[in-house]
């Protein structure tokens, strides 16, 4: 899941000249952006958390107290990213035909569907789809068979917080890891 935390700035400003200069700042017409790059989620979070103003964008299960969490704006409503939102989103997804092994899918971006939350990050997975070695290539589809399963999805959602792939997909996913083959070298 992806979303935005945010500092909210206007009630930590520390002194009131802190607050008019943050107020001036906002009321220019030709505000200037900055942007730091900050190494991982961890990294991310952490430099939105010690600078005032700060907007970032973070995995949603990383997120913890302190910072807000910005719902979108869908149809008539605003969505949080949560497991059933971005579930609604994945379920939506287009999955365009591929015949090079690899499936392409396209998030909703811009549905009007209730209780969806459209700017999700689809995490994947990258193996060769042919192996010379048939041991390589027998643990690559076992790994990637586990990590595509119910309970490979499960477990990932446990430690992480990511949301289980939607069954269309995994169906797909599945139908690609098959298709690794070993040929002779």
């Amino acid at each position: 899941k992806i979303l935005v935390a945010y500092d909210q700035v206007c009630n930590q400003c520390s002194s009131r000249n802190g607050r008019r200069a943050y107020r001036q700042q906002i009321a220019l017409a030709g505000i200037r952006a900055a942007g730091q790059g900050a190494k991982g989620t961890s990294g991310v979070i952490q430099t939105v958390r010690q600078a005032e103003g700060t907007i970032g964008y973070a995995d949603a299960a990383q997120v913890t107290s302190g910072l807000g969490i910005v719902a979108v704006h869908v149809g008539t409503n605003y969505v949080l990213p949560t497991d059933i939102a971005t579930s609604n989103a994945l379920s939506q997804s287009t999955i365009f035909p591929s015949t090079t092994g690899r499936v392409i899918v396209s998030l909703p971006h811009t549905t009007t569907v209730a209780n969806t939350y459209p700017i999700d990050l689809v995490s994947y997975a990258i193996a060769c789809p042919v192996y010379t070695n048939n041991s390589k290539a027998e643990f690559v589809k076992q790994w990637l068979t586990y990590i595509d399963s119910v309970e490979g999805q499960d477990a990932a959602h446990m430690t992480s917080g990511s949301v289980p792939l939607s069954h269309n997909i995994r169906t797909k996913v599945m139908e690609t890891i098959q298709s690794i083959r070993m040929v002779a070298s």
